[in-house]
């Protein structure tokens, strides 16, 4: 990141004495400490180089040992992260996030096509899992356009 990112001023960003940056344990949020002013911008969730799908809604008692274990089952591969989101429509439950650092080919198409899988997780219920459409929006002075 430069100066420019944080609106200061060639002469600003030459008087500070020191920049510190930091980053959180889990790398969501990259903290730069200009003297006494202090800058936070959030980094996205999402791992790089992974394949990301989505569960609309889990039960709030399911966590992330039932998720890692039931997605597991099914051999599509290493699942790197997943991230629950709370909701609290209707009423409440869990929005879940899993990225896989590989997907077996046969599902990432079903997927891909707007399709989505059932995967079951205890006798006849299920969670529907569909392709993350998460993208992640950073601000920005400027916009391109046509």
């Amino acid at each position: 990141m430069t100066f420019e990112d944080y609106e200061l001023t060639v002469e600003e960003a030459g008087e500070i004495a020191a920049m510190k940056v930091m980053l959180s344990d889990e790398n969501e949020e990259e903290i730069i400490i200009l003297e006494d002013m202090e800058l936070r911008t959030l980094k996205s969730p999402v791992p790089e180089g992974v394949y990301s799908v989505f569960i609309p809604w889990a039960e709030t008692w399911v966590g992330e040992e039932k998720v890692r274990k039931e997605l597991g089952e099914c051999g599509w591969g290493e699942i790197k992260k997943v991230d629950f989101v709370k909701s609290d429509q209707k009423r409440k439950h869990w929005k879940v996030y899993i990225h896989f650092t590989s997907l077996p080919e046969e599902v990432k198409l079903h997927l891909d096509n707007g399709n989505h899988v059932k995967v079951y997780y205890n006798g006849t219920y299920y969670w529907k899992v569909f392709k993350s459409k998460y993208v992640h929006l950073t601000e920005s002075k400027y916009e391109l356009s046509n």
